[in-house]
């Protein structure tokens, strides 16, 4: 039986697009262990408004520390908050029982690098945020956080 030349050529490409997305399919290795922030950039977008508030912080020192049993303990500031997490593939799902001023860390995120030295974060949220000088706005905040592995 001959497979005519259209054929070939479909199927060969059909192949070579599966090959494709399987490569870009990244894997992140997992997030156990402690990590001390490095940077966070972040980005408030109001509904209702075309512009948006961006805000990167080299200052940003919190430790997170990912324990196998699935408990998580975020300090940052001299505060102490403990929680749960659940890592699959590069999805990362948070408990933490904090009552942090601006942004909830509980909620699902995504691991954009996590290797044995860098871990990155990208956690988006809608709702009503307090705004320091603007009050409570209702928008997205959209924000990258940046970690390395401490011992």
């Amino acid at each position: 039986m001959k497979i005519n030349a259209i054929a070939s050529l479909a199927i060969l490409l059909w192949i070579t697009l599966l090959m494709g997305a399987c490569q870009n399919d990244e894997q992140v290795g997992s997030v156990i262990g402690r990590w001390e922030g490095t940077k966070i950039s972040a980005s408030f977008k109001p509904d209702g408004i075309p512009a948006s508030i961006d805000q990167d912080d080299d200052t940003f020192n919190a430790i997170i520390e990912f324990k196998a049993d699935g408990s998580v303990i975020y300090a940052d500031d001299g505060d102490e908050y403990d929680g749960t997490w659940v890592q699959n593939g590069n999805t990362l799902t948070l408990t933490v029982n904090a009552d942090l001023t601006f942004f909830d860390l509980s909620g699902t995120g995504t691991i954009e690098e996590a290797t044995a030295e860098k871990l990155t974060l990208y956690l988006e949220r809608k709702g009503e945020f307090d705004i320091p000088d603007f009050g409570a706005l209702n928008g997205t905040v959209k924000a990258r956080i940046y970690f390395q592995r401490i011992p």
